[in-house]
């Protein structure tokens, strides 16, 4: 095999071995075309030999004319295969030269096909390159593959242009070389080798564009001065150019991408004779090369902004187009829905979690002081009025109505005494005393009668039992039962601080409890606390509702949800409402 194509075939292996990520070994085999014999005449690492592995994926790939991918749980172990295989072959004119093998990293199956894929498509280029190539000269295709390399091992657009056009500008002794790419109809200067910013201001730049907008304008490489006679191009903005930086060549060569020209690369030079049809050639070969792959990276570097207009001209470029039945189709249903949603209306509804409770609550407190000898009711109970609920220990209290009432026939006895004897003084002093003793009889058979605690109105005891505290002293006022009415309840909702402006009294709702999902109880707002309760880093206010059913069924306590009606609006304002009050608060936030 001829000694530049092998030298061309190790540049371009190193290359994919950097290329591919956990590459670990990789060969190439070369012979005679179509004929063989094939041995192997590249490897990376250089110090690293070839494996029975990589040397049969190379055979098999030579023997099928096609992609082979061998994973490493299926490889004997004689391969010696520490890795995945895939294995490429290469054609020059149709005719198989050869084969390329690179083993990587253990991964999946779809990974394995990518790095298959990627091969092949980077062989493609080798390809052109092998069939370019000049027979008596070996340095043009190395320095292809050597410039490809400078764009492709950065992945940032930036990085890998101002590397690309630098080892341009070196290779070929160019003063500057520039790379531009079309926006808004125009070829706008994105680097130039020698420059670390490019100012698009300056004059140099702008006629620099020019001369882009004159190659791409005219899809042809433009050289001036003009190679041949013959050449029929309009070359008035690269003499310009030539001009403006004191004389010299100028050559700039469109880049195309998926067939439309989106750039083009311009090169300077003080030789005006430099750029020969082989020099030419050569440029056009590496642009042809390196163009897309720039491009590509300057749109993946775009921010999410401008890839969003990119992909929507596409889509609206698919539309005006013939065809594409299924895009169209979906775009109209899509703007059917947007119109839908902004002029159509609903009813929106503020939801709220809901609480059941007693429009009135009474609690009965402790008579006197005492112990708990009784507990005829407690929590749940439906109670009627006057039914016994609580009895309290009452033989202290008999024994002093016993003493009392003893004191007080005897001071009647006295007191009748002193009156037969017509002593007055004694008189006025024992009926002071019998008073005394008739008020102390009295208060101590109320005492009596408070012992039995009562329930004061028909309704459902809601707290209070006194079951499990039987010989428990109370003191007087204390709490011992709560009592709700059956027939009056009212609706508790807490609202949230983002959706009480919309509220007002008098809006009606329907509340569904725990208990009664299927079922909703109509309810209307009456009034509005206008006090805030922090709960789980959020603001929310009590709205008191009156409930306009009272089903039998219905406990204070229950808990449930509850909407309130605000009013019909707009289906678009509904679903986006809470997303524009976080935007405008955002935006005053940051608002100096």
């Amino acid at each position: 095999m001829p000694n530049e194509a092998s030298k061309v075939i190790d540049s371009w292996l190193m290359l994919q071995c950097k290329l591919l990520s956990g590459a670990i070994r990789s060969v190439a085999l070369l012979g005679e075309p179509d004929q063989g014999p094939y041995r192997p005449v590249a490897s990376w690492p250089k110090a690293a030999g070839t494996t029975p592995g990589l040397s049969n994926a190379a055979a098999s790939a030579l023997h099928q004319r096609r992609l082979v991918v061998r994973g490493k749980e299926s490889a004997p172990e004689a391969a010696k295969q520490q890795g995945d295989i895939v294995a490429c072959p290469i054609s020059k004119d149709g005719a198989l030269l050869g084969a390329v093998a690179v083993e990587i990293s253990s991964r999946s199956r779809a990974e394995q096909q990518a790095a298959a894929a990627s091969l092949a498509a980077n062989s493609v280029w080798l390809q052109l390159l092998m069939r370019q190539q000049p027979a008596a000269n070996d340095s043009q295709p190395v320095a292809v593959v050597d410039l490809v390399a400078a764009c492709v091992e950065h992945s940032p657009f930036e990085a890998a242009a101002k590397s690309a056009v630098t080892e341009f500008a070196t290779k070929l002794g160019c003063e500057r070389v520039s790379l531009g790419f079309v926006r808004h109809d125009h070829a706008e200067v994105r680097t130039m080798s020698g420059t670390a910013n490019t100012n698009l201001k300056m004059h140099v730049t702008r006629a620099i564009g020019a001369t882009m907008d004159e190659a791409i304008g005219q899809d042809a490489t433009i050289v001036f001065p003009k190679a041949s006679t013959g050449s029929f191009h309009a070359t008035r903005c690269h003499e310009e150019l030539a001009k403006l930086c004191g004389g010299g060549a100028v050559c700039t060569i469109p880049i195309s991408y998926e067939g439309s020209l989106v750039g083009a690369m311009t090169f300077e030079h003080e030789d005006e004779n430099i750029f020969d049809q082989k020099i030419i050639a050569l440029c056009e070969t590496v642009v042809s090369l390196i163009g897309p792959i720039l491009f590509e990276k300057s749109l993946r570097d775009r921010w999410f902004g401008a890839k969003l207009r990119e992909a929507l001209k596409a889509q609206l470029k698919k539309l005006r187009e013939p065809g594409s039945l299924a895009l169209k189709v979906c775009a109209a249903g899509t703007v059917g829905v947007v119109v839908f949603l902004i002029f159509a209306t609903g009813e929106y509804r503020v939801t709220a979690d809901a609480t059941l409770e007693g429009t009135v609550q009474r609690v009965i407190g402790s008579p006197v002081a005492g112990y708990i000898i009784e507990a005829a009711a407690r929590a749940g109970d439906i109670v009627t009025k006057g039914q016994l609920l609580a009895r309290l220990d009452d033989k202290d209290l008999e024994l002093e109505r016993v003493k009392w009432s003893s004191e007080k026939i005897q001071l009647q006895r006295e007191y009748r005494r002193a009156m037969a004897e017509h002593d007055s003084s004694r008189v006025s002093i024992l009926k002071a005393q019998l008073d005394q003793a008739t008020a102390r009889l009295a208060l101590t058979e109320e005492y009596l009668s408070r012992m039995r605690v009562t329930a004061p109105m028909n309704g459902v005891i809601i707290s209070g039992d006194l079951s499990q505290s039987l010989g428990t002293p109370v003191e007087r006022g204390d709490a011992l039962f709560a009592i709700a009415p059956l027939d009056s309840y009212r609706v508790m909702l807490d609202v949230d601080e983002r959706d009480v402006r919309q509220l007002s009294p008098g809006q009606s709702g329907r509340l569904a409890l725990v208990g009664f999902p299927d079922e909703y109880l109509p309810f209307e707002v009456e009034r509005i606390t206008p006090i805030a309760t922090p709960e789980d880093g959020r603001n929310f206010f009590a709205v008191e509702a009156r409930l306009e059913q009272h089903p039998e069924r219905l406990r204070p306590g229950m808990e449930g949800v509850g909407k309130i009606d605000t009013g019909r609006r707009r289906l678009i304002w509904i679903w986006t409402h809470r997303l524009i009050d976080w935007f405008h608060l955002w935006m005053w936030t940051w608002t100096p």
